[in-house]
């Protein structure tokens, strides 16, 4: 009788961070690239819907979603490349809102519908942040988090994004 050979299980795929540009505040989707360096494999990133919260009106709007057939390939960079910062793998719109991303990462290598791994952020973008926003207990089908506004930023609980955001 064989004996099975040990097969490594993949890594959870985390090779996007959310990542905010310190002048402006603006947040955008990043390229982890410490993380690629260490798993040394190719991912395939797709962002499949963009949410943006509608402070006024208490509820989430789907902004136009990006191409279903778009997709990128991230590859490890060079040591050397590495180092000049991580790049941008979705840029969100240029204003103070408070917005969800949905997106997915697959390993290249081992493409099964096993291998795809689907993500969610909710993404403060703007100049003003909130301190704090332990509120305690959110009530049901809502989360706490950081409204910003051009001016100031606030701390509340807002619908739950998945029921109008999730693909």
């Amino acid at each position: 009788m064989y004996a099975k050979p040990d097969v490594p299980e993949a890594p959870d795929l985390r090779s996007i961070v959310v990542r905010h540009e310190p002048t402006t505040g603006h947040a955008d989707l990043k390229v982890d690239e410490a993380w690629l360096q260490k798993h040394n494999m190719p991912v395939v990133f797709q962002v499949a819907t963009l949410c943006r919260y509608d402070a006024g009106a208490n509820q989430w709007q789907r902004l136009p979603p990006p191409d279903p057939r778009r997709s990128w390939r991230l590859v490890p960079l060079s040591p050397a490349e590495a180092r000049l910062g991580d790049r941008v793998a979705f840029e969100l719109p240029r204003e103070s809102a408070l917005f969800c991303v949905y997106w997915s990462e697959q390993n290249e290598v081992n493409p099964s519908a096993r291998s795809v791994r689907w993500r969610e952020a909710l993404v403060v973008s703007g100049r003003m942040l909130c301190n704090d926003i332990d509120l305690g207990p959110a009530p049901a089908r809502e989360v706490a988090a950081c409204v910003p506004f051009a001016d100031h930023a606030e701390a509340r609980f807002v619908p739950a994004p998945s029921a109008a955001c999730a693909s």
